[in-house]
């Protein structure tokens, strides 16, 4: 978890945060893929991605969404106007599996959620804000990259008036990353431990 987001979080919400690290803690720093890395990979994942268009008011809403199936999963990307406080709003019975990219806006989720795959929130006055109590939940990964050098104190990154239930998933991030282009991933090899661990059973007949 980036020290941006976790820092500002008091005992109560740090203790809410369900999650182990290899140490054991409930939360980590991530070593690996700094966000200048990140951002240029998600750039690059936008090249064949759906793309959708902010309207000049600066407000995407989306009722009720099917974006891709577990068997036919899609990419989308949403790009901000250049003035802050934009957003996009996913409301209703939202499901999708594959790659959203949210990119220098809000996005904003309400009612019940189901994502197999990857949430991209990046660029610069940027956010995810949860406004219920319904049911969200994400089968891989999301990710929140702030690129304003200041971000106002008024302004939250991480707004969650309700729960979000982020389940790490490989089969999920598997249907992302196979809508990326090969070629955006070969920027972040660098940054990956070079050491892999593998444990594994194996059954012996005595």
């Amino acid at each position: 978890m980036l020290a941006e987001l976790w820092d500002p979080l008091d005992s109560t919400q740090k203790a809410a945060v369900i999650g182990r690290d290899q140490n054991g803690a409930p939360a980590s720093v991530s070593e690996f893929l700094p966000p200048n890395a990140l951002t240029s990979l998600i750039q690059q994942a936008c090249t064949g991605a759906v793309r959708l268009t902010m309207p000049a008011d600066g407000v995407l809403s989306f009722a009720g969404p099917t974006w891709g199936s577990a068997s036919a999963p899609q990419a989308r990307c949403i790009e901000g106007l250049a003035s802050p406080g934009d957003s996009v709003a996913l409301s209703g019975n939202a499901t999708g599996a594959g790659l959203l990219v949210v990119k220098n806006a809000d996005l904003i989720l309400s009612g019940p959620l189901r994502w197999e795959g990857w949430i991209v929130i990046a660029g610069e006055n940027v956010s995810l804000k949860i406004t219920d109590g319904d049911t969200k939940q994400v089968f891989g990964a999301v990710t929140l990259i702030e690129d304003s050098p200041i971000v106002p104190s008024e302004r939250f990154t991480l707004n969650l008036q309700g729960a979000l239930s982020v389940l790490y998933s490989r089969a999920g991030l598997d249907k992302a990353a196979a809508l990326i282009p090969p070629a955006a991933f070969e920027g972040s090899y660098g940054f990956f431990p070079p050491v892999i661990r593998q444990d594994y059973w194996r059954a012996l007949t005595p």
